[in-house]
């Protein structure tokens, strides 16, 4: 009986850490250890009383969602999201998954949680080479990447690496494509790039398939300063910038 009263006593004495969420200020309590052994920003900031947070075991998170926090607390303590397309052949479903999934990786990114960002990249992966889901990353959901990232931003080159695989010459060639590349030239820079690269479209599909989540972890090589690894060879609603998986895919869906 005393040595349940014992761990009782204990276990209430873990420290907590709240984190403030959004403008409607939700709270999420996680445990300390947990929380600072993912992040070492949050580690930074609890691990000392010299911050506020520190000092009162709380953080305001006014710039985030409370839905990308529920999906990374829900990461912390099982080590998986309840997450996926609740309808694969449905292009509206697949981008309100890829757009969650690339928000999460912006936390992950922000926050300095790389074995999250690690589960969420090979998530993407999975899901982009899936032959049963035809429909690629809406222009949307790449442009909203571009805002929130830095140049040479692993998750930029992803994305483009998704098209250069997957996209094929009749969505370039499309009205609303190549008008919305002509207002984000840095986007429509970095996918020219990246076709010149890849030279022989099926061996870079194959490519393409082997990389793993450290692939875009960082920095890009060329942002790192480094050469190009040799991996590589030379290394809106309208469903027109749409961005389905080729000629293929589009016969399949008609």
């Amino acid at each position: 009986m005393a040595d349940e009263k014992l761990k009782k006593q204990k276990f209430g004495y873990v420290p907590t850490v709240t984190l403030i969420v959004g403008p409607d200020k939700v709270p999420f309590i996680v445990h300390k250890t947990q929380l600072c052994e993912a992040s070492s920003f949050f580690k930074a900031a609890f691990h000392t009383t010299f911050y506020k947070e520190g000092s009162e075991n709380k953080m305001q998170l006014a710039e985030d969602k409370a839905s990308t926090v529920d999906l990374f607390v829900q990461w912390l303590y099982k080590k998986e999201c309840e997450l996926s397309i609740s309808h694969p052949r449905n292009q509206s479903s697949t981008t309100r998954f890829y757009m969650k999934v690339v928000k999460l990786l912006i936390f992950a990114d922000k926050y300095d949680v790389p074995s999250f960002k690690e589960y969420m990249l090979q998530m993407f992966l999975d899901h982009c080479h899936d032959a049963d889901i035809p429909w690629l990353p809406k222009l949307y959901v790449i442009e909203f990447v571009y805002d929130n990232t830095c140049p040479g931003s692993g998750l930029r080159r992803l994305l483009i690496d998704t098209y250069t695989a997957y996209s094929d010459e009749e969505w370039y060639q499309s009205r609303r494509v190549r008008q919305k590349l002509c207002e984000r030239p840095v986007i429509a820079v970095d996918l020219l790039t990246a076709a010149t690269r890849a030279w022989d479209e099926e061996e870079f599909v194959e490519i393409f398939k082997r990389r793993t989540p450290k692939h875009y972890l960082g920095m890009t090589p060329e942002a790192a300063g480094m050469d190009e690894d040799s991996e590589s060879g030379v290394d809106g609603e309208s469903s027109e910038d749409g961005d389905e998986r080729g000629s293929e895919a589009q016969e399949q869906s008609g």
